[in-house]
């Protein structure tokens, strides 16, 4: 069909982040043409399309492309689906993306900590430059504050709270929002059991 030839000639480009763009350290490879492609059958409900784009290519980018669009349109049920599937194929360790990903589909809190492997001490320090949207480093921080709230690691989200203290810099304001909300999130993913 006219779609699967649209869908090759753009699998098929060869594109190179350029030198102001944030760096994904998640994504198995650079696409943004497909993730946008993916991005716009999935937000228009071709979801059946989007499935059969990753029957025609197989390999991990289209299927991780899958799971962000399905996250980002909260459809629930499939991204349940793509996350089970890419991670029972691909073994994912070490990646607090997919591990939010995970946690987001409701899987085992065990698993989803497999999936985020050892979540480094968050460095407080200011960084030198912050984008408004989709920075590397609050996604980072935010992806894995969501996944110790999840986990219900108390301990660990008390000692950021200490650490992160009472300093009234915007820096410090942001990063305790920040905590806040993403134990929000971890508690809502975990589901009713959380708040008791």
């Amino acid at each position: 069909s006219c779609y699967c030839r649209q869908c090759v000639r753009i699998h098929q480009m060869s594109t190179t982040p350029s030198m102001l763009e944030p760096t994904d350290k998640y994504s198995p490879g650079y696409a943004p043409h497909l993730a946008a492609f993916i991005d716009s059958l999935v937000q228009f409900g071709h979801t059946i399309k989007a499935t059969r784009i990753k029957e025609v290519f197989s390999d991990n980018l289209v299927k991780y492309l899958l799971i962000r669009a399905y996250s980002h349109h909260d459809l629930i049920d499939e991204l349940r689906s793509a996350v089970t599937e890419y991670v029972d194929h691909e073994r994912p360790r070490g990646n607090v993306e997919m591990a939010y990903y995970a946690a987001k589909a409701g899987m085992p809190a065990a698993e989803v900590s497999v999936i985020a492997g050892i979540i480094e001490t968050l460095d407080l320090n200011r960084p030198d430059r912050l984008r408004l949207m989709n920075d590397p480093v609050l996604m980072h921080y935010a992806y894995s504050l969501v996944i110790l709230s999840y986990e219900g690691n108390e301990s660990a989200y008390r000692n950021l709270c200490e650490t992160v203290g009472t300093s009234p810099t915007l820096w410090n304001c942001a990063l305790r929002h920040l905590l806040r909300a993403c134990n929000c999130i971890g508690q809502f993913f975990r589901g009713p059991d959380a708040l008791s």
